[in-house]
C-alpha cells in the first residue's frame, strides 16, 4: 500500500473514531437521563463487549501467540495502568463528565487532552512540537475559552463535571503515553 493510501486510510480512521466517541457521548447522555444507569456500568459494559470481540479477533488471527502477552511478569504492571489507568478511567470520568452535565461539555474539554500531552513531550522528553501543532493547540483553547465564556458574565458550559473532566485528560496522557505496542507486538 503506498503513502497516500495509508496517510488517507488513517485520517478516514481518526475521523470515524472521533465521530464515534462524540455519539457514544449522546448515547450515554440519553442512558442517564432515560434509564437512570451509571457510568460504571456503561463503562464495563462497553470495555467487556470490545474486549471480547477484540480478543475473539486476535485469538482467530494467531491463537498459538494469544497468551505471549502474559508470558513476562514484568510486562503486567505497564499492562494494567494502561487498562485501568488510562482506557477504562478515560471512559469512566468522561461518562460521570456526561452525567454531571452534558455530552457537548464533556466531549469539549476531553479533546484538549492533547495539550497535556504536549506539554508532557516538551517538558519531559524535550520534543519540541510543531508550529502547526502548537497553533492548533491555540485554536483549541480559544475554541473552548468561546464556548465557555462566549458572553460576557455568562458560562455556557456547566461547571459541575469540571474535577471529572481534568481527571479524564490526564487518564488520557497515561493512555496514549503508556501505551504497550511494544509488549502487544
Amino acid at each position: 500500500m503506498n503513502v497516500k493510501k495509508q496517510i488517507f486510510k488513517g485520517t478516514l480512521y481518526a475521523v470515524v473514531a472521533g465521530c464515534m466517541w462524540g455519539i457514544s457521548g449522546i448515547f450515554g447522555q440519553l442512558f442517564f437521563r432515560d434509564y437512570h444507569g451509571s457510568p460504571l456500568w456503561i463503562t464495563s459494559t462497553r470495555l467487556t463487549i470490545a474486549g471480547i470481540i477484540l480478543l475473539a479477533m486476535s485469538f482467530s488471527r494467531d491463537h498459538k501467540r494469544f497468551f505471549d502477552v502474559w508470558k513476562s511478569k514484568k510486562n503486567m504492571p505497564t499492562l494494567f495502568l494502561y487498562v485501568f489507568g488510562g482506557v477504562f478511567s478515560v471512559q469512566y470520568f468522561y461518562y460521570v463528565a456526561i452525567q454531571l452535565s452534558n455530552s457537548a461539555t464533556a466531549t469539549i474539554l476531553q479533546y484538549t487532552a492533547p495539550v497535556f500531552i504536549m506539554l508532557y513531550l516538551l517538558i519531559f522528553q524535550r520534543q519540541v512540537p510543531k508550529p502547526k501543532s502548537v497553533l492548533f493547540v491555540i485554536l483549541a483553547m480559544i475554541g473552548v475559552f468561546f464556548v465557555d465564556y462566549g458572553r460576557k458574565y455568562q458560562t455556557f458550559i456547566n461547571q459541575s463535571p469540571s474535577p471529572c473532566n481534568r481527571t479524564s485528560r490526564w487518564c488520557s496522557c497515561c493512555y496514549l503515553l503508556n501505551h504497550p505496542s511494544a509488549i502487544i507486538r
